[in-house]
Parts: C-alpha cells; sequence; structure tokens
C-alpha cells in the first residue's frame, strides 16, 4: 500500500500530479522493515522517504489518502 501524501513532490506539484505525470520522478526501491535510511543516505548518497509497505496477499498497488482508498489518476501507469 502507497501512502499519496508522503510520495515526494517537486515545487508546486501535488502527490495527485506525481501520481499521473511521467516527467517528474524518483526511483522506488523495496527494503526490509527497519532499513538504517540515515546509513543508506550516507553510503549511497541518495536519500529514503517511507512511502507505503508490502504486504501478503493479491498483487497489485493500492493507494491510499488518509486511511481511504483512493483510484490512480489517470495517466502515465507507473505501476504496469
Amino acid at each position: 500500500m502507497i501512502d499519496v501524501r508522503r510520495i515526494p513532490c517537486v515545487d508546486g506539484a501535488s502527490p495527485a500530479d506525481a501520481l499521473a505525470s511521467g516527467e517528474e520522478y524518483e526511483l522506488m526501491v523495496t527494503a526490509p522493515r527497519g532499513v538504517n535510511v540515515e546509513e543508506f543516505a550516507r553510503r549511497f548518497s541518495v536519500p529514503l522517504t517511507e512511502i507505503g509497505r508490502v504486504d501478503q496477499g493479491t498483487p497489485g498497488v493500492l493507494l491510499d489518502d488518509a486511511g481511504k482508498r483512493v483510484a490512480p489518476p489517470k495517466g502515465y501507469d507507473h505501476f504496469s
């Protein structure tokens, strides 16, 4: 599940803009729970922002906004 409120955005863009656009982006990675984000940033010179979690269950991406599931916006499909 991805918490859309935690998605990093460039100045002037909203999380909805970031989800729908294919122009501004950051890399998405998965890491074990409890990864040391400060050590990662020091080692690779790349900050990490936790935006969600991976759970067991039916494959797919769920978007959550303030505790409510939301449909992905129309536009570029980052998760296809």
